[in-house]
């Protein structure tokens, strides 16, 4: 028992040097997307867009936005809505940019931020008219969002997502195997159609991203940060790598965006 003992209190220093690191490499990650006015593709045409293809929901509908970010698309939901929004992500200064920009906009009144995980809500079941989300079911993977924000929303209620998808399926073998490291359940539209039809939704509307929401408030500030980041941090070569990777990203979509993009879809419960 000794032996076991003394082999944990001599791994401790290495085990909090571990976490020491994740926790400097999870800042650089916050450093990049807290600088960005949006943390993914997308535009307020195209959040309206998809907004104005649900038709009628309720006066004063409860509106969830899962993974808002900074929360560009919460103020267009606001102002589009009229509705009580409940704006959740799990990085707190994400939420404080989110309601300074609403004061800001003299909307903050109808937004409430919820700082959380979006795989264990605290919501009850039944509370939303409309769950809401831009690029954010990425992270949960398609069939399992849907199938865990079919049970927040009251009957009849509506979901809309941006996700990404193949326009091609036979994609360059480089863009292949970035979307193999990426996000390997990356499907055409048609299979995230299955989905959402497996899910037991009935698809209202979808339509593909316009290429140029791509760029003004994502890839474009976000090549600027990265360029500010390398002289920041030459000298640690894994801050650099994480930097490489992200204009790896970038770079992928400015030559291969014609092999995919993201759609939007429309759909009720």
């Amino acid at each position: 028992m000794k032996r076991n003992a003394d082999i944990g209190l001599l791994r401790s220093p290495q085990i909090q040097w571990v976490k020491r690191r994740e926790r400097f490499m999870e800042a650089i990650y916050y450093q990049i997307f807290e600088a960005l006015p949006r943390q993914g593709p997308g535009d307020s045409a195209a959040t309206r867009r998809a907004f104005q293809s649900i038709g009628h929901l309720p006066a004063r509908a409860c509106i969830l936005d899962v993974g808002c970010g900074a929360g560009m698309q919460t103020i267009d939901l606001a102002r589009l809505s009229n509705g009580r929004i409940f704006a959740l992500d799990n990085h707190r200064p994400f939420l404080a940019t989110l309601r300074q920009h609403a004061r800001q906009a003299g909307i903050g009144a109808g937004i409430n931020s919820v700082q959380g995980d979006m795989t264990e809500m605290p919501f009850a079941a039944g509370s939303f008219d409309l769950i809401w989300s831009e690029g954010a079911a990425y992270f949960l993977g398609l069939e399992n969002a849907l199938a865990q924000w079919r049970g927040l929303l009251r009957p009849g209620g509506f979901v809309v997502i941006s996700h990404v998808a193949w326009f091609k399926v036979d994609p360059p073998p480089a863009l292949r195997a970035f979307w193999e490291e990426e996000f390997p359940e990356i499907d055409t539209d048609a299979g995230n159609q299955a989905a959402i039809a497996g899910a037991g939704y009935t698809l209202v509307n979808h339509f593909v991203l316009a290429p140029e929401a791509w760029w003004p408030h994502y890839y474009r500030p976000m090549a600027a940060v990265i360029a500010a980041m390398r002289g920041q941090y030459a000298e640690n070569e894994a801050v650099q790598t994480i930097l490489a990777a992200f204009e790896r990203e970038i770079d992928m979509h400015r030559r291969h965006g014609d092999y995919y993009g993201y759609y939007f879809y429309v759909m009720r419960s």
